[in-house]
């Protein structure tokens, strides 16, 4: 439903520009609300004028009116057009794929969990991989991780993924870790945790990289599933206003997919790609390739993300003093040194590249 306050806009934002008027009944007129300009000398204006998708005059209405008789009106209906956003941290991949799983947001019991799996997937395929996504790895943490006892006595043929509210965890059935090959006598990864019972069975929850120790037994996404997934994020993103946004972490399977899209013109706003830095593969091939820069800025690729740790939230943050409620747990997740970061950092700036880090904790 729209609001009746608040409109976004998705056009091209060239505030100020002047075009010459003309009789092009392709032009539209838009008027009938405010317009936040973001320019200091005219911060808010009663109408624009657009042309081939971009902004050629901003002004009084009844100047614009009479300067283009022939526009088409757009009548802003009293609301409040603002210009697109940008956000500079995304991963439009997942939230298109989210909405193709089970949706986990807010549950806080496992009888919660069940429920919205069995409403999602009433009468699932034995041996179908099902999947959920939004459980608060965080909340959780600080009130004792769920446990899959009741999951393995609802869905015994079917192995589980559950995906955390940030992915600093996973949670995964029965089912899922006997395939993986996951029992009390499996060591924990480098980097990631396995969350064990007190008869040291594993409870289900792996904690940041543990759980590629399961999840490298799922089905990797087809090229066309991926660009399917970047499609909806994207829309979803668009359709509240965003224009452009930085996609942050991308690896070597979703870049492809991103720069398909770019090259079949599909991708509806403009995307400005983080390169996964913890990939050294991934660095050395585009260290040696240099950025990727489109001249019409739908698709660039100039940065790259490195992860140094994991979240507070999930008591995986490099910490340099134990959690207070944890305190088992410090110290427990560098997922590279400071050292490599540096170098990184170093290449990164030779070949061009800009570079971010999530660091969430304080040591290191």
């Amino acid at each position: 439903m729209k609001k009746q306050w608040f409109i976004c806009c998705i056009f091209l934002l060239a505030v100020g520009a002047c075009g010459s008027p003309s009789q092009n009944t392709s032009d539209i007129l838009v008027a009938g609300g405010t317009i936040i300009t973001v320019d200091a000398e005219q911060p808010e204006a009663e109408a624009m004028v657009i042309r081939d998708g971009k902004i050629v005059a901003v002004g009084a209405r009844a100047e614009l009116e009479s300067q283009y008789p022939d526009a088409r009106l757009h009548d802003l209906e009293g609301r409040t057009m603002i210009p697109g956003v940008i956000d500079s941290h995304v991963h439009a991949h997942e939230l298109g794929h989210d909405r193709r799983k089970a949706d986990l947001t807010g549950v806080m019991t496992e009888d919660d969990m069940i429920e919205r799996l069995k409403a999602f997937y009433p009468n699932p395929e034995p041996g179908k991989w099902l999947v959920g996504q939004g459980w608060d790895e965080g909340v959780w943490a600080s009130k004792g991780y769920p446990d899959r006892a009741k999951l393995d006595e609802v869905f015994p043929d079917n192995p589980l993924h559950l995906e955390s509210l940030h992915g600093f965890a996973g949670f995964y059935n029965g089912k899922a870790l006997e395939i993986a090959g996951i029992d009390r006598n499996t060591s924990d990864p480098e980097v990631g945790k396995i969350i064990h019972r007190t008869d040291g069975t594993p409870s289900g929850v792996m904690e940041t990289l543990a759980q590629g120790l399961v999840n490298q037994h799922i089905a990797p996404p087809t090229l066309e599933d991926i660009k399917a997934n970047i499609v909806a994020g994207l829309n979803t993103l668009a359709a509240v206003g965003v224009t452009s946004v930085h996609e942050a972490g991308m690896g070597a399977a979703r870049l492809r997919g991103f720069k398909e899209l770019a090259d079949e013109g599909r991708l509806p706003i403009r995307v400005y790609g983080m390169l996964n830095g913890n990939d050294e593969v991934l660095m050395n091939e585009w260290f040696a390739n240099g950025p990727l820069i489109d001249q019409n800025g739908m698709f660039t690729v100039r940065s790259i993300k490195v992860f140094y740790d994991g979240s507070l939230g999930s008591r995986t943050a490099l910490l340099a003093a134990p959690y207070a409620d944890k305190p088992e747990l410090a110290n427990m997740t560098e997922r590279i040194t400071p050292a490599a970061v540096t170098s990184l950092g170093e290449r990164a700036a030779e070949r061009g590249f800009q570079i971010s880090a999530q660091a969430n904790g304080y040591e290191g």
